[in-house]
């Protein structure tokens, strides 16, 4: 027992000085975090004559005492600790081991096997950081708060900072299971994602009346999706309350929706508006007897598989909202006879004998030409020989280059179409994070209400008691995007008469 030294993977020795030590029947060795100086002899039963090695030995060997008795210490503390939670909780203390807190994380969630996926990469990544900034915090109360900081500063260079909180607060619930009672959670309270101020925050833009116009037509081609597009649209429901909207929550003859929102369980009154009315009277006509679902196949689809929504949405969105450049067309290929090669073979055959060294290249060359020349198809040829369809092709454009002639036949001239998206349309890039922002999907439809009705002068206390929402600052962060024209053209109406009746002079162009 005492200090070592100790080699890493590729055989060379790490910086640090290493201590082992035995506590209650068990050998242990730690990090001292001491650095090695100077050059280490053969063995270290010895002195070296190498000062500044024997300076780090002594910093060493006084570290690893200081260890020893701050755990001793400790472990009396906590034993007296642990005698008296077991005597007024009738529980024996355990401790987590950071390496363990995923699986026991994993064992009591109720969660599908996909999100548990990301979980365990999560608790993954926060050991290997612990075990290599901290090695020494084996279990889960020994973690420290900079520890944890210093994770939140390792999530944000790579994620979002929405993404990066959400793995925070996962850490911290598992922590709060997993440490004894009376141990302080290093992660309360949430360290701040630094640089994760609102003005990074990616929200979802509400398409222009152009661009909605887009989004409604291609909805026109799908049946499934058109009811729950514009439902969506003109009532601003979330997408899971649109496809569990009820016959009992629409009132048809006072033009009222009652519906008690899944989110926040809040009880809104929702006016139906005409286009609205149009889909609910067309799934009225079709509705089977003791139907409960207004459109039932949408009620099983949120249930059961609910990104299929979203991936049949975003289909929608590019479609819309996807420019398709025109075809280029292209000159006309020059004339050239072709031929066919049974009738040039010989010559054919002259020209590669003369143009090509001899050796195995040469053989394969003329064995695919006589071949092609007898009337197997270069699919043929490939079952054949085993030969792969690019290499026959090669050799037979190589005949006819050496030889002069043409007897392949012609590739159509062809200009590659490109589909170019609107490059802030569907989505936008983030300042941090590892994935672009999607800002049209479901949730813009209820921006796009709520940013419509704002604008329109429909007072904030009934657009909150529509969408269900709390608190004005709710909607005034998250779902009110004006656009420019309309932020423009609301100015202009409210100062109409105080401003000057002036007509614009003609902006001569810059030179």
């Amino acid at each position: 027992m005492g200090i070592i030294l100790k080699k890493g993977r590729n055989g060379k020795l790490r910086r640090h000085w290493y201590g082992k030590y035995e506590m209650d029947g068990e050998t242990k060795v730690i990090n001292l975090a001491v650095p090695v100086k100077g050059t280490p002899p053969a063995t270290l039963r010895g002195k070296s004559d190498d000062k500044a090695f024997e300076q780090s030995r002594t910093r060493a060997e006084t570290a690893l005492e200081k260890y020893i008795e701050e755990v001793r210490q400790k472990g009396r503390a906590e034993h007296l600790t642990e005698r008296l939670i077991e005597s007024k909780t009738g529980e024996r203390v355990e401790y987590v081991k950071v390496a363990d807190l995923g699986a026991r994380w994993r064992a009591g969630s109720p969660a599908c096997e996909k999100h548990l996926k990301h979980t365990d990469a999560t608790f993954r990544d926060f050991a290997a950081y612990v075990d290599a900034n901290q090695p020494e915090a084996v279990f889960c109360y020994a973690v420290t708060r900079k520890t944890v900081e210093g994770f939140a500063d390792h999530l944000r260079k790579d994620l979002a900072p929405a993404t990066s909180r959400r793995k925070l607060r996962l850490l911290k619930g598992a922590f709060a299971r997993a440490l004894p009672i009376g141990a302080r959670n290093p992660f309360d309270p949430l360290p701040w994602v630094r640089g994760a101020g609102a003005g990074e925050e990616v929200h979802r833009r509400p398409p222009t009346p152009e661009e909605r116009e887009r989004l409604f037509e291609a909805a026109r081609r799908d049946p499934f999706m058109l009811p729950l597009v514009t439902a969506a649209a003109w009532t601003g429901m979330r997408r899971g309350d649109v496809c569990r909207l009820r016959w009992a929550a629409v009132n048809l003859a006072e033009g009222i929706l009652a519906v008690r929102t899944d989110k926040t369980g809040a009880r809104v009154e929702i006016p139906i508006l005409e286009p609205l009315r149009a889909v609910l009277e067309t799934a009225q006509a079709n509705r089977k007897p003791g139907a409960v679902y207004v459109w039932p196949q949408a009620a099983q689809v949120i249930e059961k598989t609910p990104n299929i929504l979203t991936r049949m949405f975003k289909k929608l969105a590019v479609e819309a909202f996807t420019v398709v450049p025109p075809v280029p067309q292209l000159p006309a290929a020059p004339a050239i006879d072709r031929v066919k090669l049974a009738d040039v073979l010989p010559a054919v055959e002259k020209a590669l004998l003369a143009g090509l060294p001899e050796g195995a290249r040469l053989i394969r060359v003329l064995d695919n030409v006589r071949r092609y020349a007898k009337g197997e198809t270069v699919r043929g040829i490939e079952k054949e020989t085993g030969r792969s369809r690019g290499q026959i092709s090669e050799d037979l454009h190589m005949a006819e280059k050496l030889g002069g002639l043409h007897f392949m036949p012609d590739v159509p001239r062809v200009a590659i179409r490109t589909e170019v998206a609107i490059a802030d349309a569907t989505r936008q890039a983030r300042p941090h994070g590892k994935r672009v922002a999607s800002i049209i999907d479901w949730p813009c439809l209820r921006t796009t209400f709520v940013t419509i009705a704002l604008s329109k002068g429909v007072p904030m206390e009934l657009v909150r008691l529509v969408t269900g929402h709390r608190t004005v600052e709710v909607v005034l962060k998250y779902y009110y995007r004006p656009q420019r024209a309309q932020l423009r053209n609301a100015f202009y109406a409210a100062f109409a008469d105080d401003l000057p009746a002036v007509k614009p002079a003609a902006v001569s162009p810059r030179r």
